[in-house]
């Protein structure tokens, strides 16, 4: 909660346009795809939405929101979703900065991919931290826009 109260509207501008229209097409992509994936796997809706929203939003907490918001079928719909989202997330902390750093990429440009691909707001500043420490500012911005 804290890491949300310091995120000034300042900080988001000051990323500009273009990086905030960058943020909603991989949010928009992410749930999109998500839910496409899922229906060709055969998920029911109940299932792919939580999964989806908590992959391309903020994690376990998108999960339970879509949870209250949604009437899932199945309590273990909501406890898969969950585990995903933490297996994977958990999963990209040392995959983002091995693959930044297989790719060339700079220190802000490896924040701003820990920060864009990663969904939950401690797994991209553990990632972030082990790529640069002063990219732990620009990833916790990107992860809160």
């Amino acid at each position: 909660m804290l890491l949300g109260y310091q995120l000034l509207i300042s900080d988001v501008l000051s990323l500009g346009a273009g990086m905030i229209l960058v943020v909603v097409c991989i949010v928009g992509l992410g749930i999109g795809g998500t839910l496409v994936m899922g229906k060709w796997l055969g998920v029911g809706p109940t299932h792919r939405l939580p999964v989806a929203c908590g992959f391309s939003l903020c994690g376990a907490a998108a999960v339970a929101a879509v949870d209250g918001v949604i009437e899932t079928r199945e309590r273990r719909e909501v406890m898969t979703a969950v585990a995903l989202v933490v297996i994977f997330g958990t999963l990209m902390i040392p995959v983002v900065p091995a693959a930044a750093a297989l790719l060339g990429l700079g220190n802000y440009d490896a924040g701003l991919w820990a920060g864009g691909s990663i969904h939950e707001v401690a797994q991209v500043l553990a990632a972030a931290a082990t790529v640069w420490v002063a990219g732990l500012s620009l990833a916790g911005v990107l992860i809160f826009v």
